[in-house]
């Protein structure tokens, strides 16, 4: 894969996770003094999910553009994450310092909340700090990953 594939499809990803931002947002505006409905909650954790999984999706890009196997097992979606840690896994950036691997694990296991519970049984209070904190962490995974293929790019550019 060249380098223009993977920054195009992070592209594609990141528009794709600003969307999914920008609904949460304005779902919390919509519901700021009043409860949500049932289909509000459950469009909001499905929305947090697809967060989580825009981030994972990111992530297992540049593990194949590093020609780096994604680790397998029950466990892997926490592997993934740990794979970018400080330090990383051989052959990655680390991408997710501690602050910032703390802030993407509660997304990570509400993820798996939403994919195998039900959207009605979904409570506003425990979803919120996760909806109000998704723009911070957003933009910062997303500096993390425009320095490192702006590193990349250097490069592979070589020395003038």
């Amino acid at each position: 894969m060249k380098l223009t594939d993977l920054t195009e499809q992070i592209d594609i990803e990141f528009e794709a996770i600003q969307l999914t931002v920008d609904e949460l947002a304005s779902l919390r505006d919509d519901v700021s003094a009043r409860e949500p409905t049932v289909r509000e909650l459950a469009a909001a954790g499905l929305f947090l999910a697809n967060f989580y999984n825009g981030i994972e999706n990111v992530l297992k890009r540049i593990c194949r553009f590093h020609e780096v196997e994604i680790l397998a097992g029950s466990d892997w979606h926490v592997a993934l994450a740990q794979a970018f840690g400080d330090p990383p896994r051989v052959g990655l950036p680390p991408l997710l310092d501690a602050q910032l691997a703390d802030a993407l694990a509660p997304f990570r296991q509400f993820r798996h909340v939403v994919h195998h519970g039900y959207g009605f049984r979904l409570r506003w209070c425990d979803m919120l700090v996760g909806v109000e904190g998704t723009g911070d962490i957003f933009a910062r995974f997303k500096a993390a990953v425009e320095r490192h293929l702006h590193e990349t790019h250097s490069e592979s550019e070589g020395p003038a």
